[in-house]
């Protein structure tokens, strides 16, 4: 019942971080890249979790409701440089350089940030006791999502982008 229940959330979520995408980007094929982020970095998390043989409950189903909006940012700000980027090329750079530049500009602060941001949880798993048996799994299940975060923000993103993002969007630009 719980996993039926966060499958619904998380289509929410997706479609949630697809319409403001849309919205802030005025792209079609950019918002896919970036709503496309969440069920993958899910996916990749989740054969950590069963790798490690840690199922999910309720506390780990918390930790993803945490990494989850953190994933979305990673996904969101690369998407947004991308997009902005492309916006403003010259006819002489081509869209693949103009991508590389705008994904080597924010990667690395994406990518370090999100690392902090799960380094910093996992004190929780020197909890003992009662306290640890009951927070081991949201520290570990939003750690490995957040790791997994760091790297589809600075690897897959950039190359959805580059595979959706066509010549035709490149003169979108946001409403905003």
């Amino acid at each position: 019942d719980a996993l039926r229940n966060l499958r619904g959330r998380l289509l929410e979520e997706v479609a949630v971080v697809f319409i403001v995408c849309v919205l802030l980007l005025g792209s079609l094929r950019a918002a896919s890249a970036a709503a496309l982020a969440l069920p993958l970095g899910l996916g990749v998390a989740a054969l950590a979790l069963a790798w490690q043989g840690i199922d999910l409950n309720i506390m780990s189903l918390g930790g993803i409701a945490i990494a989850l909006g953190a994933t979305t940012d990673a996904a969101i700000v690369m998407t947004e440089n991308v997009s902005r980027r492309l916006a403003r090329r010259d006819s002489e750079t081509s869209r693949l350089d103009v991508i590389a530049r705008a994904a080597a500009e924010v990667g690395p602060a994406l990518f370090w940030s999100l690392l902090l941001i799960t380094v910093s949880f996992l004190p929780v798993l020197l909890l003992g006791g009662r306290e640890g048996r009951l927070f081991a799994p949201l520290a570990v299940t939003k750690s490995w999502l957040m790791a997994v975060a760091c790297v589809l923000g600075v690897t897959l993103i950039p190359a959805l982008l580059a595979l959706l993002v066509r010549e035709g969007d490149d003169e979108t630009h946001s409403p905003w």
